[in-house]
């Protein structure tokens, strides 16, 4: 009882008033009120009024008011004001709910206790000499009757007033208590000890507090009391879920008074919350997605409903969630809870944005393409966003698995099912380094090779020879191969422990073993009585012939040079004479396995000063090639004796005769060249312009 009380009287401070801003009085109105007292109870009294009259009447909060002016002979404007405040609580003109016309009449619930004062005035302040009527009454309590019993709302303070109100000596803890006033309480679940209380601050007024289930005139009476607290009443007991109480206050021996009334306690009834915030449209496969509700009076809690596609992630029980959308969508509810269970349920539909399709992976030899056209791609490998990769197209410098990642307008992304490139293939195969009975077979690497398997055959044969070769290697030499003949061979890459992840084998690559002539012979520099014979290092040589003879001379002069040369100085030639010379290489100490003969190359050895003028006109050629350092490891600069920038291209050849490298000569003459990916070993640089000229290059 005492918890009980202490909440009555906590809810007893929530209690205040509302006033209405409407026009304030005329200037020349009089400055006395006419006191009349408290209107009468269901009856109209009447006063003689002029414009600009003030009338004092006392009122009783709860209780309804009517005050007219019907009949008035001109326009007259009424309003009333609390007390000395200067704000008014009711204004009428014309056309109130008494009568139409210029009268004024209002129909007013008091708000206070206390002195209501009127003023009656005509409109614009205008004088007249004519008199009218001021009619007013107490209706009595809005809620007199039990057919308009007030709605009360549990943890709600309600002010009554019983002055004016009748009815019937119903309750069996009263006696004669007939004035009455009502109220009613729906329960929306069942609670116990709900407290029904008409104990408050002190007051002389004596009321009996009576509850009844049923109808208005059909009731049953399930609780009474008088005088629980002083004289005031209260009831406490358990209220089933579903019921309507109809609640009786009324004045003990006829008493009149006012008072306040709270039901505490209480269960409450939950309204359904305010609409969802959030998008109704979503991405497919969208996550961190956030919906949210106004918070829900009464509520002690949320229930949160999604269909079987939508997952919360979190907030589940709050006003706000966060969800992902694993499959289709679909509505989403949430309702308030209470200890009457959940309210009624607010809901959102939710559709997919039309989106991207899942995008396939198509492939071309190193070029992967995404079949979807977006608005945005992030191409993925093992997982692992490429830098740079966001285009269409993804052009890969080795294989692996791969994804694409796609995003529209919207910010809708779809991603590709993983797509494996398999095992790749070296992107380049080669033959070098063939004598009488070996060779070297060359490959580029893979990244991510686990090895290389290489297989090699006589053409023709069915069996192979088949090497494993561990994956940081890239070439592979066959000894003891048989001369002059033609073998095929073919490599693979494999890309796991097991060899069951590999590549397709290479095309057949074919060569014959024999005695290989130079691949690249030429003269430089030549002299007006000599010349230097240069050519390329056979793999595999015991030695050089060489064939030099004045063009037109029916015998060769012969030369034999050692294995580890590439050059021969020759002199005592003519001026101004012609001469050609060809060389083969000799792979025995016999000398009887030779390669052929080159095909003769011609030079002209100087005249006239050891300088060969063109009719007068200045010299063209290039007089010789400069490499600095040479052998190097990283750069070298070319400087090229270049008379009047004659046009010219610099090459750079392997010793298999390919075109490794090339730049363009500069008007400078100087020309920088790189290793890049070139491996150690000898390289024929050429100058190719008018006239060709080559010296030996040395990567270390």
């Amino acid at each position: 009882m005492r918890n009980s009380i202490f909440i009555v009287f906590a809810l007893f401070l929530l209690l205040g008033l509302q006033t209405i801003q409407v026009n304030a009085q005329c200037p020349n109105d009089n400055n006395f009120w006419l006191a009349v007292g408290e209107p009468p109870c269901q009856a109209l009294d009447s006063l003689s009024v002029g414009g600009g009259t003030f009338v004092e009447v006392t009122v009783n909060r709860g209780n309804s008011y009517s005050f007219n002016t019907c009949g008035s002979p001109f326009d007259i404007e009424l309003s009333g004001y609390e007390g000395a405040n200067t704000t008014s609580v009711f204004y009428n003109n014309d056309n109130g709910p008494a009568c139409t016309g210029t009268s004024a009449s209002v129909d007013w619930v008091a708000s206070f206790d206390g002195t209501l004062r009127i003023v009656v005035d005509q409109v614009s302040c205008t004088w007249s000499s004519q008199s009218a009527v001021l009619r007013y009454k107490n209706n009595g309590p809005a809620n007199d009757e039990c057919v308009n019993a007030i709605q009360g709302i549990g943890d709600t303070l309600y002010h009554f007033d019983n002055h004016c109100a009748t009815g019937t000596d119903l309750s069996s803890c009263g006696f004669n208590d007939f004035t009455d006033i009502w109220y009613r309480y729906d329960a929306p679940c069942n609670g116990n000890n709900v407290v029904f209380s008409l104990c408050g601050p002190s007051t002389p007024f004596d009321p009996s507090l009576s509850i009844f289930t049923g109808t208005c005139g059909n009731f049953s009476q399930v609780a009474c009391n008088d005088d629980a607290c002083g004289v005031q009443s209260q009831i406490i007991f358990n209220v089933t879920g579903g019921t309507t109480y109809h609640i009786r206050i009324a004045g003990f021996n006829g008493d009149l008074g006012s008072g306040d009334f709270i039901i505490a306690n209480a269960p409450v009834g939950l309204d359904a919350p305010d609409p969802i915030i959030g998008a109704d449209s979503v991405c497919r496969n969208a996550t961190d997605i956030v919906y949210s509700i106004n918070p829900v009076p009464g509520a002690i809690g949320y229930a949160w409903t999604v269909p079987a596609g939508i997952v919360i992630v979190s907030g589940q029980g709050t006003t706000s969630i966060v969800v992902d959308f694993i499959g289709n969508p679909g509505t989403i509810s949430v309702s308030a809870t209470s200890a009457c269970g959940n309210g009624p349920a607010t809901t959102l539909s939710i559709s997919f944005l039309q989106g991207l399709p899942v995008p396939d992976i198509t492939q071309n030899v190193d070029t992967l393409t995404c079949t979807v056209t977006a608005t945005n791609y992030q191409w993925f490998k093992d997982g692992v966003a490429i830098p740079g990769a966001v285009q269409q197209v993804y052009i890969y410098p080795n294989g692996g698995t791969f994804t694409v990642l796609i995003t529209d307008d919207n910010g809708c992304q779809s991603e590709s099912l993983p797509y494996y490139t398999g095992c790749p293939e070296p992107v380049q195969v080669w033959t070098a380094n063939i004598t009488p009975s070996s060779a070297r077979i060359n490959w580029t690497p893979v990244l991510g090779a686990f090895k290389y398997t290489t297989r090699i055959r006589i053409q023709g044969n069915t069996n192979w020879v088949v090497n494993n070769i561990a994956a940081s290697v890239t070439s592979k030499l066959y000894l003891g191969l048989p001369n002059q003949t033609t073998l095929e061979w073919q490599m693979r890459t494999v890309c796991d422990f097991g060899s069951t992840d590999s590549s397709e084998w290479t095309p057949l690559q074919t060569f014959t073993t024999g005695c290989k002539m130079p691949i690249l012979t030429w003269t430089n520099p030549i002299a007006c009585s000599g010349a230097k014979l240069n050519w390329t290092h056979v793999p595999g040589r015991k030695g050089y012939e060489i064939q030099i003879r004045e063009v037109g001379a029916a015998n060769w002069n012969n030369l034999i040079v050692g294995p580890a040369h590439t050059e021969k100085a020759v002199f005592g030639l003519l001026g101004a004479t012609t001469y050609e010379w060809q060389i083969r290489t000799l792979c025995d100490l016999t000398g009887t396995v030779t390669s052929p003969y080159t095909s003769p190359i011609s030079f002209l050895t100087q005249g006239n000063n050891c300088r060969m003028a063109n009719s007068g006109q200045q010299e063209k050629e290039a007089l010789g090639l400069t490499i600095i350092p040479n052998p190097f490891s990283s750069t070298a600069k070319v400087k090229i004796a270049v008379i009047n920038g004659q046009r010219a291209e610099l090459n750079v050849y392997d010793l298999t005769g390919r075109r490794v490298q090339a730049y363009e000569v500069a008007e400078t003459g100087e020309v920088v060249i790189t290793r890049d990916q070139l491996e150690p070993g000898i390289y024929i640089l050429e100058l190719a312009g008018e006239r060709v000229i080559r010296e030996k290059l040395i990567i270390e």
